[in-house]
């Protein structure tokens, strides 16, 4: 399978047009995903839905020295 899809902007090669497009978020800094509390906007919605664990006080990392939960695994 062959990377025939390039960027015009930086050169790199992908897959699939589909690829392609959600690269190209980096070179227009598009953000059409909006968080509906704060406003805070993202490329990717996949980042949008990371970001509401915030507002939905979801803290699944549990740290296994002290057993106090974060919303983030870097927390």
């Amino acid at each position: 399978m062959e990377r025939n899809c390039q960027c015009t902007e930086c050169g790199h090669k992908f897959f699939s047009n589909k690829a392609l497009k959600a690269h190209m978020v980096k070179h227009t800094g598009e953000r059409k995903y909006s968080c509906e509390v704060c406003h805070k906007s993202y490329a990717r919605k996949y980042t949008l839905r990371e970001h509401m664990r915030i507002h939905n006080n979801d803290r699944r990392f549990k740290c296994e020295v002290c057993g106090t939960s974060f919303v983030q695994k870097c927390s």
